[in-house]
C-alpha cells in the first residue's frame, strides 16, 4: 500500500484504495513493523503524526513514516 501511495504521490496520479483495505493495511503494518525498523537508514521513519479525522490511507502512510500531506516540488 505505501509503494502505491509513493508512486501515485510522486506522478500525480489518483490512488484512493478502500478504506477497509487500507484499515487491513493499517492493521497489518501496526503487527510487523517493529521499532527497530524505524530512523536513519532503517526502512522506516517514525510515525509521522496525522489528526484524529485522518483516513485509513493516511493513517498507514503516516504509520509508515510518511507526510500524507506530502507533494513533489513544482518545476
Amino acid at each position: 500500500m505505501t509503494h502505491g501511495w509513493d508512486l501515485a504521490t510522486a506522478t500525480g496520479l489518483p490512488w484512493q484504495p478502500d478504506e477497509a483495505t487500507a484499515e487491513r493495511a493499517l492493521a497489518y503494518y501496526r503487527e510487523t513493523i517493529k521499532p527497530e525498523w524505524r530512523g536513519p537508514g532503517m526502512p522506516f521513519g517514525p510515525e509521522f503524526p496525522v489528526s484524529p479525522d485522518a483516513s485509513a490511507l493516511e493513517r498507514v502512510i503516516a504509520f509508515a513514516g510518511r507526510d500524507p500531506a506530502w507533494t513533489p516540488k513544482a518545476g
